[in-house]
């Protein structure tokens, strides 16, 4: 996962994976660019002054992948917004406003990094919502993650429910389980309490911040390295082969 390809606005679209194919780049379709300013945001320009913090500017587009054979189109919208750089000369640091574009929608939205072809199919819709959920409510995003591991969790049959000690059904919570799966498989449950914590804020308080977002898709993407391709098991198999061959490999 490139973190530095996933900025929450841009003055240029960067070259999304397709998610479709996820060989090919999504460019802009510069026909398809659209921009409108909202009318009362014109009348206040008129009567009170320009300045970029007050616009109220959408914008809408299409994206396509580049590769031949696939050709998938990702529709865009969202704001324009203005971001400031602060220039000094002789006269003093001065002020200019870059316009960027801030998506609220992308469908069907581009993946923040390529899924495993091993990962149940279930699992993989969910993440799959996750990244078009990201745009336009980080809480709604951080909830569907919560849902991914709760899936992850079926996929390794920890169960939903239980006994208690005095032989009453129960149900269990995601820590609960979270903690069934840990005795089954140690090391992880740090990665899940992280998703856990954070997908129950996005359930409850709402949005969250961007770069939260974006590290729980980084353990995300390590959790299913580590459990569902098993790099870790590869590349332990590949040092025990080179010391079973006393390096002549």
């Amino acid at each position: 996962m490139d973190q530095g390809l996933w900025r929450r606005s841009f003055s240029s679209f960067p070259g999304y994976g397709c998610p479709r194919c996820t060989r090919g780049s999504l460019g802009l379709v510069s026909k398809t660019m659209s921009t409108v300013q909202a009318t009362y945001a014109d009348r206040q320009h008129r009567e009170e002054g320009y300045h970029p913090y007050n616009d109220v500017t959408r914008f809408a587009c299409l994206l396509q992948c580049d590769a031949f054979s696939c050709g998938e189109v990702v529709a865009v919208s969202g704001d324009i917004t203005h971001d400031v750089d602060i220039q000094y000369d002789e006269d003093g640091a001065q002020e200019h406003y870059r316009p960027e574009y801030l998506p609220r929608s992308m469908f069907p939205a581009p993946p923040v990094f390529r899924l495993s072809d091993q990962l149940p199919k279930h699992c993989a819709e969910h993440l799959s919502a996750a990244f078009g959920l990201m745009w336009g409510d980080t809480g709604a995003c951080a909830n569907r993650i919560r849902v991914f591991v709760e899936a992850l969790l079926d996929h390794y049959g920890i169960p939903r429910e239980g006994m208690t000690k005095k032989s009453k059904p129960t149900r269990y919570d995601l820590s609960k389980r979270i903690d069934l799966f840990e005795d089954q498989k140690p090391g992880h449950k740090t990665l899940f309490d992280a998703l856990r914590w954070v997908g129950n804020l996005g359930s409850h308080a709402g949005p969250m911040k961007w770069d939260t977002i974006l590290k729980c898709f980084q353990i995300v993407e390590h959790l299913i390295e580590i459990l569902i391709d098993d790099k870790a098991g590869a590349i332990k198999a590949l040092a025990q082969e080179i010391v079973d061959k006393k390096g002549k490999i």
